[in-house]
């Protein structure tokens, strides 16, 4: 009964450990990437140095 347990607990955490370290990424970078071009293509006065006088 325990090997059970066991198995479906081990299962559940290769799941989310496929989720946290391969598809979390790719998500991540993904919206990265799109970020960038969308702030390119709509918003140019955006990437200027507000600091600078």
């Amino acid at each position: 009964m325990n090997t059970v347990i066991h198995a479906a607990a081990g299962e559940q955490l290769e799941t989310l450990d496929i989720l946290l370290w391969v598809a979390l990424p790719y998500a991540s970078i993904t919206c990265f990437l799109v970020g960038h071009y969308w702030r390119y293509r709509y918003d140019k006065l955006g990437w200027t140095r507000s600091s600078r006088r």
